[in-house]
């Protein structure tokens, strides 16, 4: 069979983008997959998620119809000046909105979505009036639709797309420096004396991101330039991230699983003496206690007085006979009323667990030390770092952190609706509806958005899986 014909070239939308202002705050964003638009299918990315984060009316219904120009778009790319509310858009739209645009009249989707959207035509060019205060101004270039914030901003953007194949003075450039095979990108600089600190001197300050989506992941990499400035030198001999490994027992249903190195530094040395006080122990034995690995998990079982609910666990490796000792003091100091209904637990020297009136756990060996109020069932039943966080044993990274969303979702609403316990007329989704309606409704849009992943590699690079979809939770 032979195929007669030139393949189709695919557009450069940058093309129509016009050079960045180096002096200004600006945030690039190129999408060549459509990413918004499977997100949407997962998290509710609309009115009321946007709302609930306290923006005013104009920009709410501004964002909303700029999220929805991306969600429906096959690729884009996007430059914005937030500072000056410049916005200057490429996108290739599906058929159906560059249709109706093509004959001068409002998709019907975004009237569906915004029944009192206005418009009116200026020539060839449409302007949307998202509110009274905003305006956005678009145009049709073949199959691409251009869209700005201004009449002369629009012109622009025409000019620079149809001289696209030209050589132009003042076309846009930025130099992907990480996955520039990924379809995904997105560059925030941040001028100079716009950051309030000192350190940053007159340095301006880069944020790089790259992602890459498919089959129901995200995964996404980014990079940041001159944040070095923020840390003193010493701070920075601090920030070295190590590796992850070690005897971590974790629940096996976990809601949120945080890793952290908790450094030597003034601030903590500072702020440690009220939990030295609350745990009965010196500053100073606590200060050492503390120093190093810490991995927290909310998940699992727990209960006080008989009412269920999330367990709370940290963990404290290679602690050894300091670990001992003061697990051995916390028994001791705080919770000696409570030894009478206590067990020892298998595996640990020091220590023990209490089910009555509330399942406490603060245990030891040479390997880790374990407080937490959480079931010694929980506990016990676990798995390892290994078989929760494959990804994770034997690299490097200087903190991580795992979000389970319906876990996260479950437990919030557990705990929030505990007075159910004492009316039980009402059910417990309901009550925690009722109470907290803006946090029930803000949480409820994320509850289906599967697991996340973000990982701190070092002070100028991250990562971060987002498993959308096939999500088994553990």
């Amino acid at each position: 069979m032979v195929f007669l014909g030139k393949p189709v070239a695919k557009v450069d939308l940058t093309s129509a983008l016009p050079s960045p202002d180096k002096n200004s705050l600006y945030i690039v964003y190129i999408d060549q997959n459509s990413t918004l638009s499977h997100l949407a299918d997962y998290v509710a990315f609309g009115k009321s998620f946007l709302s609930n984060l306290n923006l005013r009316e104009a920009d709410v219904k501004l964002a909303t119809l700029a999220l929805t120009l991306l969600k429906d778009s096959n690729s884009a790319a996007l430059m914005m000046y937030p500072a000056e509310g410049k916005l200057y858009l490429a996108i290739e739209p599906d058929e159906v909105v560059a249709s109706s645009i093509e004959l001068n009249r409002l998709p019907l989707k975004w009237k569906e979505d915004y029944p009192d959207l206005k418009f009116e035509l200026n020539g060839d060019r449409m302007v949307i009036y998202p509110s009274d205060k905003r305006s956005m101004w678009m145009s049709l270039r073949g199959k691409v639709l251009l869209v700005s914030s201004s009449e002369e901003d629009l012109i622009l953007m025409e000019q620079n797309f149809d001289k696209r194949d030209k050589v132009k003075d003042d076309s846009f450039s930025i130099k992907w420096s990480m996955y520039e095979e990924w379809p995904g990108h997105l560059w925030c600089h941040i001028p100079t004396n716009l950051i309030p600190f000192d350190s940053f001197g007159d340095v301006p300050f880069d944020v790089e991101l790259a992602w890459l989506f498919e089959s129901g992941k995200l995964q996404a990499k980014w990079r940041l330039e001159g944040i070095e400035r923020v840390f003193s030198d010493e701070e920075l001999a601090l920030l070295t991230p190590q590796k992850w490994s070690g005897n971590y027992l974790l629940p096996e249903q976990r809601s949120i699983t945080l890793g952290m190195t908790i450094l030597d530094t003034p601030e903590l040395a500072r702020g440690v003496s009220m939990l030295a006080d609350a745990l009965g122990q010196s500053s100073e034995s606590i200060l050492e206690f503390l120093k190093g690995q810490m991995v927290l998990t909310v998940g699992g079982r727990a209960n006080i007085f008989s009412i269920p609910m999330p367990g709370v666990l940290f963990q404290f490796p290679d602690r050894g006979d300091m670990g001992k000792t003061i697990i051995s003091g916390i028994w001791q100091n705080k919770l000696a009323s409570l030894r009478i209904n206590s067990n020892s637990v298998a595996g640990y020297e020091s220590g023990g667990a209490i089910n009555i009136p509330a399942t406490i756990i603060a245990v030891a060996n040479d390997q880790m030390a374990i407080v937490g109020f959480i079931s010694s069932d929980s506990l016990l039943s676990g798995i390892s770092l290994k078989d929760a966080f494959p990804n994770v044993v034997d690299r490097e990274y200087l903190m991580w952190v795992d979000i389970n969303f319906a876990s996260t979702f479950d437990d919030l609403k557990q705990v929030l609706s505990m007075e159910h316990f004492f009316d039980v007329s009402v059910p417990t989704e309901e009550a925690f509806k009722q109470k907290y309606d803006k946090l029930y409704e803000f949480v409820n849009n994320l509850r289906n958005a599967g697991r996340l992943f973000v990982g701190l590699n070092d002070i100028y690079h991250g990562e971060l899986i987002w498993e959308l979809e096939n999500y088994i939770s553990q």
